[in-house]
């Protein structure tokens, strides 16, 4: 939610990210799960019964918009794209938005990620949920586009040794998943670059 953004920046993160699909209505709605509580797709229905569904308002880009005018300039907002149909209207947010506010679109469709940087020319990253061959030099299933040199790790299949891979060939690491604070503190021996947690709180301890 909104509040929930506004209330994890009042805590001092760095960055805030969020999830964007298109309900069946057409709204780039704010929303992580591919499935309402009931079972639907996201997709198959409108912002106003995802919002009854789940018992709250859903955001919007619009809403997000408005959280980013008002919000320090150096704060990162990361947009992961859940779905190839959100990018334009995510992608229109942020031309919108670019002079202002530091932008970074992630996507586990790595098509989407590259036709964003292409469109955009802003940093783009991978998402992975697995763990890939080992590789000393840029690989080549990262693509040429000189904007997307982040990764966005899994916890649950990411190490040191894979962090120092991607680190020697000059790309910024993101790990999501960690849960516990042993979890943060492991992330943070890495030496990452950024974690994405619903915990802010035990990020934020490391650094006090």
């Amino acid at each position: 939610t909104i509040e929930a953004f506004e209330l994890a920046l009042s805590m001092g993160v760095g960055g805030i990210e969020t999830d964007v699909c298109l309900s069946a209505d057409g709204v780039p709605v704010l929303f992580h799960d591919r499935r309402t509580p009931d079972g639907h797709e996201v997709s198959a229905v409108s912002r106003r019964v995802l919002s009854d569904l789940v018992g709250y308002p859903v955001p919007n880009l619009d809403d997000l918009e408005r959280l980013i005018v008002r919000s320090a300039k150096h704060t990162l907002w990361n947009l992961e794209v859940k779905q190839p149909e959100a990018l334009d209207a995510t992608l229109a947010l942020v031309n919108r938005q670019r002079g202002s506010a530091h932008f970074l679109i992630t996507s586990f469709w790595h098509t989407v990620v590259l036709d964003a940087a292409e469109r955009t020319g802003i940093d783009c990253g991978l998402l992975m949920c697995h763990r890939p061959l080992p590789f000393f030099g840029l690989p080549e299933w990262l693509g040429t586009n000189p904007n997307i040199r982040t990764m966005v790790w899994d916890y649950e299949t990411v190490d040191a040794a894979l962090i120092a891979e991607a680190t020697g060939c000059g790309l910024s690491s993101f790990v999501y998943g960690a849960v516990t604070p042993s979890d943060h503190r492991q992330v943070a021996a890495w030496g990452v670059d950024g974690v994405i947690t619903d915990r802010p709180e035990f990020a934020l301890s490391l650094s006090a």
